[in-house]
């Protein structure tokens, strides 16, 4: 969805800061050392507080007229604009689920991420295992320009008593 709100903008002359809040949205607010600056914040914080809001199903304030804003010394109103579907196609998260191989052992478990050549994690219980795995992979693709598509757990052979896990990376 698009939005527009209105912020004022309030220069603190000694701390060289222009502060933004926004009447309609509680505590909504940012600040910049210069106006545009202080604006792309305001857009931040104003798109990411309306995220969280459609998120967790609030209704979302009507915007007060602009003209009704009532301004005090050093202040200033403007509209901000926020792009909340935008935002969320800009920062879309994709998760991959890796399938790693679990090889018991007699103090914990030995991991194996096949489609990631060298990625090894260890744990003493499967549950350490598990998270110690999803901190390898992070780890092991953090940085990389392309990440590797993950496997079929059908296509990769076990023997016994190993089994598989499917692990989530989250990545761009």
């Amino acid at each position: 969805m698009k939005y527009a709100y209105p912020a004022v903008f309030t220069y603190e002359k000694s701390e060289g800061v222009y502060y933004v809040n926004f009447p309609d949205i509680e505590n909504c607010f940012t600040d910049g050392r210069s106006v545009a600056e202080a604006l792309e914040m305001g857009e931040d914080a104003l798109t990411l507080m309306l995220c969280r809001m459609e998120d967790d199903g609030i209704r979302l304030p009507e915007p007060t007229d602009i003209k009704k804003i009532s301004l005090g010394e050093n202040e200033t109103a403007t509209l901000v604009f926020a792009d909340t579907d935008g935002y969320r196609r800009e920062n879309a998260v994709k998760r991959i689920y890796y399938p790693a191989v679990f090889h018991p052992e007699e103090q914990g478990y030995s991991v194996s991420v096949p489609d990631l050549d060298g990625c090894f994690s260890q744990g003493e219980t499967a549950a350490e295992a598990v998270e110690m795995t999803v901190d390898a992979i992070r780890l092991y693709l953090d940085g990389e320009k392309a990440v590797p598509a993950a496997s079929r757990p059908e296509d990769i052979k076990l023997r016994q008593p190993d089994f598989i896990v499917m692990i989530p990376y989250e990545g761009k």
